[in-house]
């Protein structure tokens, strides 16, 4: 999926969740579908996506003023 350097990647998460080539079956009853994201989409959009999409968000927070990142031995800077 290519895109100007100037579109942020979280803008186009719905177009490359379209775009997967691999066939993904659909989860069994108990088992659920995880995507991976950086920090770059760590947005509500890009949450509710994931959500729509019945798959489990895996997104680090981004550091803000009010909440800056943890230090790095920290095990919630880096959650599961």
């Amino acid at each position: 999926m290519l895109s100007g350097a100037n579109r942020h990647d979280s803008k186009m998460l719905m177009d490359v969740l379209d775009a997967v080539v691999i066939a993904v079956p659909p989860p069994e009853e108990e088992e659920q579908r995880h995507l991976l994201l950086d920090r770059g989409y760590d947005t509500r959009a890009c949450r509710a996506l994931a959500e729509m999409e019945g798959l489990v968000a895996h997104i680090p927070k981004r550091a803000t003023k009010q909440e800056p990142l943890p230090p790095p031995s920290d095990p919630d800077r880096h959650p599961p």
